[in-house]
């Protein structure tokens, strides 16, 4: 994948800026676009993930993704957190880690929301590096 170019973009002092890459694969120079956050940069997504015809299912799909790498950074609900080779992200619906956490929930507490979910998952990540910022919106 040949990396074009980079737009560094944010909209107030405090916010997380968004990183936009174009790229290029299958020939093509610029028929993808990566986006990151942060900085250092965390990547949230190439889109589309591919190029083919067969895995093209229209733009309404991909225009989704899109919007859902953009809606955490903007809102302020993006945490991104690493320690070594350990990573963290969560968003307002969802949330990604390859570690293991030892939770309450293994030890048969069921979860209550996805909210106390990820104060565990911020407790057990206390004091790793970190991207976070403001809102966007004011």
């Amino acid at each position: 994948m040949a990396f074009r170019s980079s737009t560094r973009v944010s909209n107030r002092a405090g916010a997380i800026p968004i990183v936009l890459v174009t790229t290029g694969f299958a020939g093509l120079d610029d028929n993808g676009l990566e986006i990151g956050a942060g900085e250092p940069t965390a990547r949230l997504g190439i889109h589309p993930d591919c190029g083919c015809d067969a895995c093209d299912s229209g733009s309404e799909g991909l225009l989704e993704e899109v919007d859902g790498s953009f809606a955490d950074v903007v809102s302020a609900a993006f945490v991104y957190r690493w320690r070594g080779d350990h990573r963290l992200r969560l968003g307002a619906s969802s949330a990604s880690y390859n570690f293991d956490i030892r939770s309450r929930w293994r030890r048969g507490n069921p979860p209550l929301d996805s909210d106390d979910w990820n104060r565990e998952l911020l407790d057990a990540t206390e004091g790793w590096d970190e991207i976070s910022g403001s809102s966007w919106l004011g």
